[in-house]
């Protein structure tokens, strides 16, 4: 992941690693997740799962086994229930 976002920021891995923190990092990765998909290597999936679900009677289209376009929550959303899943961190 960092040798992406270091490309596409257009820096070293290291600087980038030195200059992005924890949670910039999170966003970013999920930013890739639902932004930076391989479109043609997914039409080609979803059209092979089409094609075998169709071929045991599924009405089904390959946009349906495509990646959804939009984020299913907003990064603060996002930070917000990572929180919530978070183990309590206590001095000690």
């Amino acid at each position: 992941m960092w040798f992406r976002i270091a490309s596409h920021l257009g820096m070293s891995v290291a600087k980038a690693q030195r200059e992005i923190g924890s949670r910039e990092f999170t966003y970013w990765a999920a930013w890739y997740k639902y932004h930076c998909l391989d479109t043609e290597g997914w039409e080609q999936t979803a059209t092979l799962c089409a094609t075998i679900a169709s071929s045991q009677g599924a009405k089904v289209k390959p946009d349906d086994f495509m990646p959804i376009d939009k984020l299913p929550q907003t990064p603060d959303e996002m930070w917000a229930q990572l929180m919530r899943s978070a183990p309590e961190q206590t001095d000690g």
